[in-house]
């Protein structure tokens, strides 16, 4: 009886088999190796956004306050210097027309056309004419400050705008259409003049951009209030400034969540 190949057939067998199971046995350990890999590689990259995030938002959070403070200071001075001028005895003679654009004198600007030399008047249809010269007169003199403020903040700050009780709105820069409808009706006008203080808008989306921005009553000397100066900022810019881009990928959205209803 010969019994070579039948061993031969065993002994292949008997070692190829545990090499088998061997070989299972490390591809499923190494199956295991490398979810655990990604699960791990999953977790250190959650966390390292989670941080990324959190120094993000805390780092915008001081961004805003000291860029809030900021502007706020700035509306500060230009509400002293409107009162002063406003409070003056006797306005000084100017030349009304190379200080501020009328329906007249800018016929010829087009739609989108800002000019950083003059203002542009608003009246209300309650307001009266024959003290306007008059007011205008006094506040010819605070264009280098306005100028002063949107050069400093150029990009972020879209207008300026003094809004008196006659019914008066001077807006710069100037522009052809500065104002639709009457800004007394607006929401940080009502609210600058219950609080006597600096104040801030909600968020105004009704132009091309969404619009948001502090807002201060203007005193006479004699302590009756004038009006109220407000400057309009559009968000998308003061964000823009506020993030360090530092902390952000190239392709990152960052979504504006307000924490009250605006």
């Amino acid at each position: 009886m010969k019994l070579g190949p039948k061993l031969v057939l065993i002994f292949v067998a008997t070692a190829v088999l545990p090499l088998t199971a061997a070989a299972v046995v490390f591809l499923d350990a190494t199956r295991n190796l490398g979810g655990e890999l990604v699960e791990r590689g999953r977790s250190v990259l959650e966390e390292r956004i989670r941080a990324d995030i959190r120094r993000t938002v805390e780092e915008t959070g001081i961004s805003v306050a000291e860029d809030r403070k900021r502007l706020e200071d700035r509306l500060r001075f230009l509400a002293a210097e409107l009162a002063d001028r406003l409070s003056a005895k006797a306005p000084p003679k100017v030349d009304l027309d190379a200080r501020f654009i009328t329906p007249a004198n800018g016929a010829g600007m087009a739609d989108g056309d800002i000019d950083l030399e003059r203002f542009a008047i608003t009246l209300a249809d309650d307001a009266p004419r024959d003290t306007v010269k008059e007011t205008l007169g006094r506040l010819a003199g605070t264009a280098p400050v306005s100028r002063t403020i949107y050069f400093r903040d150029r990009g972020v700050v879209a207008w300026q705008h003094l809004v008196l009780d006659s019914g008066l709105t001077v807006t710069f820069p100037g522009t052809k259409a500065p104002a639709v409808g009457d800004l007394r009706e607006s929401d940080w006008y009502f609210a600058a003049i219950e609080s006597n203080d600096v104040v801030w808008s909600g968020i105004d989306t009704k132009g091309p951009l969404p619009l948001v921005g502090p807002a201060s009553v203007v005193q006479r000397a004699d302590g009756t209030i004038a009006g109220v100066v407000a400057l309009r900022l559009r968000v998308p810019d003061l964000l823009a400034r506020a993030l360090p881009p530092s902390r952000l990928p190239p392709d990152a959205i960052v979504y504006l969540a307000a924490t009250e209803e605006t």
